[in-house]
């Protein structure tokens, strides 16, 4: 797991009405990121999405895009522009709790000599790590139900989770 500044352009968007995104995020923003799996990879420099009131930053899974919602400062995920923003995280604190969990979830490996399935074990704990950061961020197809349903299908490296958690 890496922390990179959140990568704003030099000239922040104006956000008219909305919420001062930017005042609500602090001066110098973080963003977690894995650096050995594309999901959550930072999108330089975040775009602001006007008619979705949304500061892209990262990659989400296939065709999804993370950005945070200008009126809340919530963790949104966009999958097609004329579709309405769905909620990923309440901030990006959580967000990046999140993201750490996940990382420091792994490993996450099928034991074929084991009695119990550790795949079905580890997906549990963590819908039960995500759920005690930010309470509903689990529920049925959210952002991260739908990590934790990739987890239990074996679609998540722990080799590269582990390679990405800091030395």
């Amino acid at each position: 797991m890496e922390t990179v500044d959140l990568p704003l352009a030099p000239e922040p968007p104006s956000l008219g009405g909305a919420t001062d995104l930017l005042g609500m995020l602090g001066e110098h923003p973080q963003l977690h990121h894995l650096p050995e799996v594309e999901v959550f990879a930072p999108i330089t420099p975040a775009r602001w999405i006007a008619d979705q009131s949304a500061l892209v930053f990262a990659r989400g899974r296939v065709g999804e895009r993370l950005a945070l919602d200008a009126h809340t400062g919530g963790v949104v995920v966009l999958v097609d522009m004329d579709e309405h923003p769905r909620p990923v995280n309440s901030s990006l604190e959580a967000y990046n709790a999140c993201v750490d969990a996940l990382a420091f979830g792994a490993p996450y490996n099928d034991d074929p000599d084991s009695d119990q399935d550790p795949l079905t074990e580890a997906t549990l704990a963590l819908l039960r790590t995500f759920e005690e950061i930010d309470p509903g961020c689990a529920d049925d197809d959210r952002f991260w139900s739908e990590i934790a349903w990739d987890v239990s299908m074996g679609s998540w490296s722990s080799d590269d989770l582990t390679r990405s958690r800091p030395v």
